[in-house]
């Protein structure tokens, strides 16, 4: 069916070449070459380019405005594909421009959308998100059923992509319904292969490789190879999760090849990296390191910064592994260049929305105050002229009763002039308010996008530790608690970190949390957890000046695990946060080495409480260094650590706290369930126990499943 398709596809394009050779109309040959180079983008993206720039050519040479604007669109589409970013935004703004001088409202939708696409794909998906809605807005007032359907699911994938997976699933079923009412083969295959995405992230491997194989048959059946090349690296992720690594290796060089022809190099850049991954992980590392150079050089040819960042983290890790530890420390620092950059930008991008923000604020409150001063001048005018006439009346009738009227009018005029000083005092005085909450406001969103940028993605979580979840609920805007993570070749180390108070004061000591433990496992080289913590600890006093003689209580409790993932064993250390371990009664035999703590259990499982030093970080007095205990895990353990945020929260019929002895027994309750599972019940179980009360403290929890 493939070979056919293509077949097809190629009789179609003589058909166009033929009558583009036989057309003395230059509309009629610009419109030829707008086909040409649609039909072409299938099988050879390359001769779509030429045809349409030559199209386009045609079309500015005649000053013909609907073609420029079509042609322009098309090539956009056609560079997005070769993942030539920079080029097709300004391809898009060319034709965004012409369509807007003619009003041609379906053309703007179209560009919008597919701005939406090249953001989404830079990562930037504030901007994605409101091309995308921009263009739905449009759409919805046409019966363009094919462009609604694609509004709503770029939509999900935003949703998607910020880990709002219920709500991208509720998109994405939305479209497939609509693209199946309209028998569009290719949205509904794009379609089927975004549930795939989300069945994936729910760790639901089966179900996902049967949509993303529901996907490729589609594909094939219409020749469309950029969806097949998708599908082949889909399904090789799907065998790499199943540690399936020889079909996982078979389906990422398939999806090579054809974006190799295609000449695809976003998608190429993203191949490559999990082909590497996979060398890394079968300890083939020469073959890894070189498909990863060959990785960055790509990256940075098309300025694909989130793709160089990857691969320099990838290949530091893999310098590590052989040995080459100055190339390991420069592709390090390669990669927090790239890291640091990206924050950077972004950082910058808030700090100029919100400028132009307060500036738009700051016109539309003049123009309010202008136009209400405007009506109080003619309201004005208006009773100065009725007083006007009545005077003149009132002089011709009586001149005594005139002057009663004149001092009547001076009275009223001062009282006038008494309210309006008093209105602009009042007016100066709420915009003076206002402009401060606005200012205040605007610094706690930027702080809060400063610490969102410390907190590892859901992604690098995921891909550190799979079989995992975070569950991240700040009382305010930002939080004094936060989880930490770095991975040192075997071991992944992770951590809960409750910081003294919550919001503003909570985020500073969250900052100094962080950076001061990124100093101890990176500069200071430590990974045991208590050498980690008592180094913490020294570094915190220095940070905030503490001393004993002081006894300030500024510092934060902690939870720090290191797990190695080639023996399955844990070591844990803590200040005042412990952690809980819970394993199957089916495990417990002879031959398992017991775990030293509190227990707890129900009917299949056993919790075990280790207990942490009862000590924070930061100035105490009788200070002692911290315990390092050791356990070996078993596969089907769960772990958890935590703030006290969730025990601590009021609520239920009685305004008390859910308390340390349920919250165990909830998490025994729920081990039949998988990790991604178990997140939303804790969600929901903290939400149903608060109901309308405020919560009282930040919540983080981390789980992990061996």
């Amino acid at each position: 069916m493939f070979s056919s398709a293509i077949y097809a596809q190629t009789s179609n394009i003589d058909s166009l070449v033929n009558k583009l050779k036989s057309t003395k109309n230059d509309t009629n040959k610009v419109i030829l070459y707008q086909k040409i180079s649609e039909t072409f983008q299938e099988v050879d993206i390359n001769k779509a380019l030429e045809y349409a720039k030559n199209g386009l050519k045609l079309s500015q040479d005649n000053n013909y405005e609907t073609g420029i604007a079509d042609l322009s669109k098309t090539i956009g589409d056609i560079l997005d594909l070769k993942g030539e970013f920079l080029k097709s935004i300004e391809y898009y703004q060319i034709s965004l421009s012409e369509y807007t001088r003619s009003n041609n409202f379906p053309g703007i939708g179209k560009v919008k959308n597919s701005l939406g696409r090249i953001y989404e794909k830079q990562g930037n998906y504030d901007k994605a998100l409101k091309n995308y809605l921009d263009a739905s807005k449009i759409f919805e007032n046409t019966s363009d059923k094919k462009s609604i359907a694609s509004c709503i699911n770029n939509v999900g994938l935003i949703y998607y992509y910020q880990a709002h997976y219920d709500k991208a699933m509720e998109y994405f079923v939305k479209t497939l319904k609509l693209v199946e009412e309209l028998d569009n083969k290719m949205g509904i295959a794009s379609t089927l292969n975004n549930i795939g995405l989300i069945y994936d992230k729910k760790q639901m491997f089966d179900t996902a490789t049967v949509y993303f194989k529901q996907s490729l048959k589609i594909h094939e059946q219409t020749g469309n190879k950029y969806g097949i090349a998708q599908c082949y690296t889909n399904i090789g992720n799907m065998a790499y999760n199943k540690k399936d690594y020889k079909n996982c290796e078979v389906y990422y060089k398939k999806s090579i090849a054809l974006n190799e022809e295609l000449g695809d190099k976003w998608s190429l850049v993203n191949t490559y990296i999990s082909l590497s991954v996979l060398y890394q992980k079968q300890k083939t590392y020469n073959k890894a390191i070189s498909i990863i150079q060959k990785t960055i050089d790509l990256s940075e040819e098309i300025g694909y910064r989130d793709g160089a960042k990857s691969a320099y983290d990838v290949l530091s890790d893999l310098y590590a592994a052989i040995g080459n530890y100055k190339g390991a420390y420069e592709a390090h620092t390669f990669f927090v260049a790239y890291k640091d950059s990206i924050m950077n930008e972004e950082n910058s991008k808030v700090l100029s929305q919100l400028q132009e923000q307060f500036n738009a604020d700051k016109r539309e409150k003049e123009i309010q105050l202008l136009n209400t001063q405007k009506q109080k001048d003619a309201l004005k005018i208006k009773q100065q002229s009725t007083q006007l006439i009545a005077i003149i009346i009132g002089l011709l009738l009586l001149s005594v009763f005139a002057i009663v009227v004149y001092r009547g009018y001076r009275h009223k005029k001062a009282a006038n002039n008494m309210l309006s000083l008093q209105n602009v005092e009042i007016l100066k005085q709420k915009a003076e308010i206002e402009d401060k909450n606005r200012n205040i406001l605007a610094s706690i969103n930027y702080a809060k996008r400063i610490q969102e940028a410390i907190l590892p993605p859901q992604k690098v979580v995921k891909e550190s530790i799979e079989n995992s979840f975070v569950l991240f609920k700040p009382k305010d805007i930002v939080s004094g608690d936060f989880y930490w993570m770095a991975v040192k070749q075997n071991i992944v180390l992770f951590a809960v970190v409750d910081c003294t108070g919550h919001g503003v004061p909570g985020a500073f000591m969250s900052i100094v949390g962080y950076n001061n433990l990124n100093q101890a496992v990176n500069e200071n080289k430590l990974i045991q957890p208590s050498e980690i913590l008592d180094n913490l600890n020294e570094l915190v006093e220095q940070t905030l000046h503490n001393s004993e003689s002081k006894a300030v209580k500024d510092g934060m409790d902690i939870a720090l695990c290191a797990l190695n993932y080639k023996n399955n064993s844990l070591e844990f250390a803590g200040a005042n946060n412990p952690i809980y371990i819970v394993r199957s009664k089916d495990n417990l035999s002879s031959d398992v080495k017991a775990i030293d703590g509190n227990i707890l259990e129900n009917e299949s499982s056993v919790l075990y409480e280790i207990k942490a030093n009862r000590q924070p970080i930061g100035a105490y007095i009788n200070r002692e260094n911290f315990t390092n205990h050791y356990i070996q895990l078993i596969q089907g353990d769960s772990i958890y650590i935590f703030s006290d945020g969730f025990p601590d929260q009021f609520g239920g019929t009685k305004g008390k706290k859910y308390k340390y002895k349920p919250f165990k027994e909830f998490l025994l309750s729920i081990q039949q369930y998988d990790m991604f599972t178990q997140k939303n019940m804790l969600d929901k179980a903290i939400e149903d126990w608060k109901g309308s009360r405020e919560q009282v403290d930040d919540i983080c929890i981390i789980g992990v499943r061996i």
